[in-house]
């Protein structure tokens, strides 16, 4: 009887030995994968907080492509009236020249 005794005890310390080695290896490796889990939560609120600077960014960005987007069309418009008041004013020069003319020719004829 002591004989079994003994040997079963021995063999519940071999599987209580195996038990904390195995107790061992799980402790370690949950230890690893919080390491891991820290890592990727890290790198995870790094992104995010870049992905929100990219995109005030970008809707900076758009804000200033509309803005520039109506100035370029206000340029537009002053310059349609820039060349508008060009032709007028080349209509009234060709008319004032036309005067000119005859105004010289009425003198001429005037004169001889």
């Amino acid at each position: 009887e002591t004989a079994r005794l003994t040997a079963d005890l021995s063999s519940l310390r071999s599987k209580h030995s195996a038990l904390e080695q195995e107790h061992q290896k799980t402790a370690s490796e949950l230890a690893a994968a919080e390491t891991e889990k820290r890592k990727v939560s890290s790198t995870l609120t790094a992104a995010q907080k870049q992905r929100k600077e990219l995109e005030a960014k970008a809707s900076a960005a758009a804000v200033d492509l509309q803005k520039a987007e109506a100035s370029a069309e206000k340029e537009k418009a002053a310059a349609a009236r820039l060349r508008s008041s060009l032709e007028t004013e080349k209509r009234q020069v060709e008319k004032l020249k036309k005067e000119l003319d005859q105004a010289k020719q009425s003198l001429q004829t005037a004169t001889s």
